[in-house]
């Protein structure tokens, strides 16, 4: 039984069965030197506390439900759960990850999965506002409910990316490059140019930019398209470089996972990166270094993102938040800042 071996364990030590649990489940009480002996010891035995029923006990499951809402064959998204993974196993919490990245109905399966393991804690994402609008009411019965990845702020604790500072950083770059005539690219871009609703996003920051620098800002040199499908981008980039029409010095794109793959086109209109058009990224894709001449783009360090996660979470479990928007804790929210990886696609 789990009890005598707490007890037997406390034996080779000099301390209670509650010292061994306090240990083993990384609660105060005890030590960190003994606590990491009692474990080390524990491991070596291959003891195995009862799980469910411990957590019976304590009200607590030291679980973490994750509801990824971006598909993994993205290297930033996997790497990101590699970190987040790794942070909780080392605050001693187990992980149930589940993938939702078909809409709302997954979506609200995981989390109603996730209530009824009694997880501590949720987290959610990569989450935007009209996103957040549609599944909330999901969150209701769940202890705690924390996201990531949202431009816009929520009304829930969050950790995001400061994505307009990222595109800011991008036009700089290649404005000090002396590069004038700038293009964007990428996915479900807004109209008209002069009125992004989404003033946090990197559309947003590459339009404030170009206008701050004084320099054309034209419609025709906002590509986009409707869905990541692969090579419905690259249809678009084709047909604008088939049209005859003035060209951009420089493409800023939304993904290095769409600039990697328009790279074919560009070759394919005998354009060189650098010396007839630079590009620049955004995301630090592993993709991006495996590309030829690899490409510069504007990462954040997913390490440091996880910590941030990791960190609200564990406030958030600690202090009883709850998960609902309405309640009265104020927000907790972490930005993460941007850097510029610099390659050999801007001339």
């Amino acid at each position: 039984m789990e009890k005598s071996t707490l007890e037997e364990i406390g034996g080779v030590f000099g301390v209670s069965a509650m010292s061994v649990s306090n240990a083993l489940n990384g609660r105060k009480g005890i030590s960190p030197q003994k606590a990491e002996a009692i474990r080390a010891y524990a491991e070596s035995i291959g003891f195995r506390p009862a799980y469910m029923a411990r957590s019976l006990g304590s009200r607590r499951t030291r679980m973490i439900g994750i509801c990824m809402r971006a598909n993994l064959g993205d290297p930033w998204a996997g790497e990101l759960m590699h970190h987040l993974q790794n942070e909780l196993r080392r605050h001693r919490f187990h992980v149930n990850i589940i993938l939702a990245d078909d809409g709302p109905e997954s979506e609200t399966w995981a989390l109603n999965f996730f209530n009824e393991l009694r997880v501590d804690g949720v987290i959610i994402g990569p989450l935007l506002l009209h996103q957040y609008r549609t599944i909330c009411s999901a969150f209701r019965g769940l202890p705690y409910v924390m996201s990531f990845g949202a431009t816009a702020p929520l009304p829930i604790d969050h950790v995001k990316l400061d994505e307009f500072d990222g595109a800011r950083m991008a036009v700089d770059y290649l404005v000090e490059r002396g590069i004038r005539r700038i293009g964007h690219v990428g996915i479900r871009l807004e109209r008209p140019l002069d009125n992004v609703s989404e003033k946090f996003s990197r559309q947003a920051g590459f339009c404030d930019t170009v206008r701050r620098h004084g320099l054309p800002l034209r419609k025709e040199w906002i590509l986009d398209a409707d869905t990541e499908e692969e090579g419905v981008i690259e249809n678009v980039l084709d047909n604008f470089l088939s049209s005859g029409a003035e060209r951009p010095e420089a493409w800023f794109f939304q993904s290095d996972t769409l600039a990697a793959r328009c790279y074919k086109v560009f070759f394919k209109h005998k354009l060189r990166i650098p010396e007839d058009v630079s590009i620049i990224g955004f995301d630090n894709n592993p993709l991006g270094r495996v590309v030829y001449p690899a490409l510069s783009t504007i990462g954040f360090d997913s390490a440091e993102y996880a910590r941030f996660i990791v960190e609200i979470l564990l406030d958030g479990i600690t202090t009883g938040a709850n998960a609902s928007a309405e309640n009265s804790t104020p927000l907790r929210s972490r930005i993460l800042s941007p850097v510029l990886i610099e390659r050999d696609s801007v001339r």
